[in-house]
C-alpha cells in the first residue's frame, strides 16, 4: 500500500473587494482509503442533489479538459494508463463534464 497520503489543496476566489480577506492558499493530508471513501459520499450526495434539485451544468470552460489529450502520447504504450484513461472517461460522462 502506498505511503504517501492524497493532498487537497483549497484556494479561495476573491470575488468584489476583499483587501482584507486572505485568500492564501491551504491544504490537508488524508491516507488515500479515506479520499476514496470521502469521493463515494461526496458522490452520494450530488446525486441526491440532482435527484432533487435537477442536474448541475458544469460550464465547458470550468471543466476538465478531455483526458486523451492530457496523455495522448502515452496511451498506446502503456496498458496500465490505456486502463486509466478508460476510467477517467467514464467518469466524466457520469459527472456530465465533458
Amino acid at each position: 500500500m502506498p505511503t504517501a497520503d492524497c493532498r487537497l489543496k483549497i484556494h479561495g476566489l476573491p470575488i468584489g473587494d476583499c483587501r482584507l480577506t486572505d485568500w492564501g492558499l491551504s491544504s490537508v493530508a488524508v491516507p488515500w482509503v479515506q479520499a476514496k471513501v470521502m469521493l463515494y459520499f461526496l458522490y452520494v450526495n450530488i446525486v441526491f442533489h440532482e435527484a432533487v434539485n435537477g442536474p448541475i451544468v458544469v460550464p465547458p470552460a470550468v471543466g476538465p479538459q478531455p483526458i486523451d489529450a492530457v496523455f495522448a502520447d502515452k496511451i498506446e504504450n502503456d496498458p496500465i494508463i490505456a486502463a486509466a484513461v478508460e476510467k477517467i472517461k467514464k467518469l466524466t460522462e457520469i459527472l456530465g463534464t465533458t
